[in-house]
């Protein structure tokens, strides 16, 4: 009996590290991405500031980030799997990204019926679990929340 229980807190213990390996997989995913970022700080404009590329290397560069942020999103979204009670923390992250870059729109027009349906959730929404966005006060004494809502508006 007792050989049985030590059995189990075996495969118990075993269970935790090995989803605690796949997060850290998962999580290794988003530190490259801090790091193209970090790298590239001028990139960020084209995936947080609606910016277009016009150049046609920038506008090369910013096509295979955009591939590599899809193919995050479809690693993410496959994490739910293993790890179910992670089921659209990413949604949101991703649907900002998408709404904020035209390269990754123009990407997911042209490549996105190759990913599965659940990416979409992600990029596209609805998010699985949606999050309150934090507001935040500017120096104009608008808050952040109201103008993304006001961009979203129009």
């Amino acid at each position: 009996m007792w050989q049985g229980m030590l059995l189990r807190k075996q495969l118990e213990n075993a269970d935790r590290v090995r989803r605690a390996s796949f997060y850290q997989g998962v999580m290794y995913l988003f530190i490259q991405l801090d790091f193209i970022f970090i790298e590239n700080h001028s990139w960020r404009p084209y995936f947080y500031d609606n910016a277009t590329a016009s150049e046609e290397m920038l506008k090369q560069q910013t096509a295979a980030l955009a591939e590599y942020i899809v193919d995050v999103a479809e690693s993410c979204t496959a994490a739910e799997d293993a790890l179910p009670e992670l089921t659209g923390d990413w949604d949101d992250f991703f649907n900002y990204l998408y709404r904020n870059s035209p390269a990754i729109r123009q990407y997911w027009a042209s490549f996105g019926h190759l990913y599965p349906s659940r990416v979409a959730r992600a990029l596209v929404g609805p998010s699985a679990r949606p999050k309150q966005w934090p507001v935040i006060s500017s120096s104009d004494g608008e808050s952040q929340g109201e103008a993304q809502q006001s961009s979203d508006e129009h």
